[in-house]
């Protein structure tokens, strides 16, 4: 596996810490995508009840992690 930075003044630490964090964010919205359903549960048309909705997605995330602690 081969990790590119365009950021030259990184060292290569960096570049593996910054890439972690993004991965943990990747899984986080793989996760709510499809074990969660983020997608397919919400069939509105309003902004407002999209931005409900993936509140309470993301809060079933956050119980379920915490839980999982």
């Amino acid at each position: 596996m081969a990790i590119l930075s365009t950021d030259l003044a990184l060292s290569v630490e960096e570049v593996i810490r910054i890439y972690s964090i993004r991965w943990d964010i990747e899984v986080f919205f793989s996760c709510t995508k499809s074990l969660l359903r983020l997608q397919k549960e919400f069939q509105g048309l309003s902004y407002d009840f999209l931005v409900s909705h993936t509140t309470i997605v993301f809060t079933r995330y956050v119980l379920l992690a915490w839980q999982h602690r």
